[in-house]
C-alpha cells in the first residue's frame, strides 16, 4: 500500500510538471569530508594570502544580485568570507568554495568551527578576534557598524585566542580527518593569528608586490553598503548570520581546492550538482579570469562552465580593478574595484558564438546594467 501510494504520488508531480528535489537534508561531517576529497584537485599557488577581500565594491551588485538569482540553488564562489556575505543574499541551498590555493580550504574549515561556537555574531566576531565579550553583555540590535563598533571596545586577550586556536585545532583534527593532518597546525595559526594581531585594522596582503592605500580593512568591508546605502554583510544583521551558520552546521559550504581552469575540480562539481538536482544560482570568480587569460588557460575555464547545471537566472559576480586606467561604465567614483554580473548562459553563448580575444573585452561586454535592475 505505501509502495503505491508513493509511486502515485510520484506520478502527480511528474504530471503537474514538477520535479523532485534531490538535495540532502544536510551532509554528516563523514560526507563533507568525502564530498570536499573527491571534488578537489591538486593544490596551486596565487601570491596573496587571502584572508580578507581587497574588493570594497563587492556589496555594490546584491540588490541587482537577489533579483537576479533563484534562491535554492548552489552557490559557487572563490576566496575569503566575502562568499558569505553572496550566500546570504543568494539564500541557496548549497555552497561550494573552490580555490586554487589548499590554505583558502583551511581558512574555511577554521571559520566553520568558529560558527560552530558562535550562536549569535558578536560572539563570532569576538572569537576570531581574540576579544572575548564582557560577562554582562547582552547582544544589542544594530547592524555592522555597531557590531565593530562594540567588539572594538572589547578588550584583545592573548590566553583567550590561544585557547580558542586551540579547541578549534583539536576539533579540526578529530572531526575531519583527511581534510586536515598535524603537519597544517603551522599554516592553520598563520591564518588565524594576524585577526587576533591586527584585528579589525587586518588589509589584504600579496607576497612580492607592495600594498595599496586603497585596501580597505576587515572593518570598511564588514560596514560596507550597497548602493541604495544597505549593509549587506553576513554579519550586519541577526537574519544574515543565522542564515550563513545554518548552512555551516549542516555542512552545507564546502571548501574544494581547485584550479578553476583545471582538469577535474569543477567538472566534478557539475556532475555532483547535476545529479542531486542543484542548479547555480552565483558564481563569484573575482578576477580570476585576468590571471587565467595571462596564463592562456581561459578557453579551459569556459569549457569547465559548460559542465555546470545553469538556467536562465544563473549570475556570475566579477570584480574588476581598473584602478582608474580604463574606467568602466559601472565603476563608482571613488572606487578603484567594480563589482559586475553577467549572465552566465549569455556568457557560455557568446564564448560559443564568438570568443572573448583579451581580458578587457570581457570585462566590458555583455556585463548588467545595475542601475536597470535597481
Amino acid at each position: 500500500m505505501k509502495l503505491r501510494w508513493t509511486i502515485g504520488l510520484l506520478l502527480l508531480l511528474t504530471a503537474c510538471g514538477q520535479s523532485l528535489s534531490l538535495h540532502p537534508p544536510e551532509l554528516s561531517d563523514a560526507a563533507f569530508v568525502r564530498l570536499s576529497e573527491e571534488l578537489s584537485e591538486r593544490p596551486g599557488y596565487f601570491d596573496t594570502d587571502n584572508l580578507i577581500s581587497n574588493e570594497s565594491s563587492y556589496q555594490h551588485v546584491i540588490p541587482s544580485l537577489r533579483r537576479l538569482t533563484r534562491p535554492g540553488g548552489a552557490y559557487l564562489g572563490v576566496g575569503p568570507d566575502q562568499n558569505f556575505t553572496y550566500i546570504a543574499n543568494t539564500r541557496p541551498s548549497l555552497a561550494l568554495i573552490v580555490d586554487v590555493r589548499r590554505d583558502n580550504l583551511l581558512q574555511h574549515l577554521y571559520l566553520k568551527e568558529l560558527f560552530r561556537r558562535s550562536e549569535n555574531r558578536w560572539e563570532y566576531l569576538g572569537l576570531m578576534l581574540g576579544r572575548p565579550p564582557p560577562e554582562d553583555f547582552r547582544p544589542p540590535a544594530g547592524d555592522a557598524a555597531v557590531l565593530c563598533d562594540t567588539v572594538r571596545r572589547w578588550k584583545p586577550d592573548r590566553d583567550f585566542a590561544v585557547a580558542t586556536f586551540e579547541d578549534v585545532w583539536k576539533s579540526l583534527l578529530r572531526t575531519f580527518p583527511g581534510l586536515v593532518s598535524r603537519d597544517d597546525r603551522g599554516t592553520l595559526l598563520r591564518i588565524a593569528w594576524p585577526f587576533f594581531e591586527e584585528g579589525l585594522d587586518l588589509k589584504f596582503r600579496s607576497f612580492g608586490r607592495p600594498p595599496r592605500s586603497s585596501y580597505p580593512t576587515f572593518e570598511e568591508l564588514l560596514i560596507a553598503e550597497d548602493l541604495d546605502g544597505v549593509q549587506n554583510s553576513y554579519l550586519a544583521s541577526d537574519t544574515a548570520y543565522g542564515f550563513v551558520r545554518r548552512l555551516q552546521l549542516e555542512n552545507r559550504i564546502v571548501p574544494v581546492v581547485g584550479d578553476l581552469a583545471g582538469p577535474s575540480a569543477l567538472r566534478k562539481i557539475g556532475r555532483y550538482l547535476a545529479e542531486h538536482g542543484y542548479t547555480v544560482s552565483g558564481f563569484y570568480t573575482s578576477n580570476v579570469e585576468f590571471y587565467l587569460f595571462n596564463s592562456q588557460t581561459f578557453e579551459r575555464f569556459v569549457d569547465n562552465l559548460r559542465s555546470l547545471p545553469v538556467d536562465d537566472r544563473s549570475v556570475l559576480i566579477r570584480s574588476y580593478f581598473s584602478y582608474w586606467r580604463h574606467p568602466h561604465p559601472e565603476t563608482v567614483p571613488g572606487f578603484p574595484v567594480t563589482s559586475l554580473l553577467q549572465s552566465l548562459p549569455v556568457f557560455l553563448d557568446r564564448q560559443a558564438r564568438n570568443p572573448d580575444r583579451d581580458y578587457l573585452e570581457l570585462i566590458f561586454s555583455d556585463f548588467v546594467p545595475i542601475a536597470s535592475v535597481r
